[in-house]
């Protein structure tokens, strides 16, 4: 079981750090005031790195471009269909390793699948 963060003391540094996530953070050299920052970091989201390769960067990048370039009625579409996407692909996944099969499985999560058109092959 996962040890959950809390403040520690550097006496080294004469201050207060806390690590989250496998990155240490700086909270202050007064206790209070450590505390203080301490939990104002974990109210804050921990943002997830994802790679530049990955699907999700992407689609992001792509979502970006649409924004600016397209109406905004084009751009709800292309969110929609990309999250449905989305959430039937592990985070990580690169477009290297992106296979019909994932595609397929995204149809079939759709109930309404009458929209697509598929190749036959």
């Amino acid at each position: 079981m996962a040890r959950s963060p809390k403040p520690w003391y550097w006496k080294a540094r004469k201050a207060w750090f806390v690590t989250l996530a496998g990155t240490r953070h700086f909270l202050a050299e007064d206790k209070k005031q450590a505390e203080a920052k301490f939990h104002q970091l974990m109210a804050t989201p921990i943002r997830q790195k994802v790679r530049g390769d990955c699907l999700v960067s992407l689609f992001d990048l792509y979502l970006t471009w649409t924004n600016q370039h397209r109406s905004p009625a084009t751009y709800a579409w292309c969110k929609r269909y990309l999250q449905l996407f989305i959430e039937t692909i592990p985070a990580s996944l690169t477009v290297e390793q992106l296979k019909p099969f994932h595609v397929q499985k995204w149809i079939d999560a759709d109930p309404d699948k009458s929209q697509y058109r598929l190749m036959k092959t």
